[in-house]
């Protein structure tokens, strides 16, 4: 399955709660309960997004990718 966001040209340094949702297969609210209970899930920079960097070094931590 491919995936909107390995498409891109270049990413950006922030990713935004959507693109989460579409990159672990998720729902928002599924997402949101997941993220309250993750300890280490990395922290919202700010008007609902993160960075790139820390949740591709997240995911790789946790074996997603």
């Amino acid at each position: 399955m491919t995936n909107k966001l390995e498409q891109e040209t270049f990413k950006p340094l922030f990713i935004s709660r959507s693109d989460i949702c579409v990159v672990l297969g998720m729902k928002p609210t599924t997402l949101d309960a997941f993220i309250y209970r993750t300890e280490n899930f990395p922290e919202k920079k700010g008007r609902g997004k993160y960075s790139r960097k820390q949740f591709d070094e997240w995911c790789k931590s946790e074996g997603l990718v």
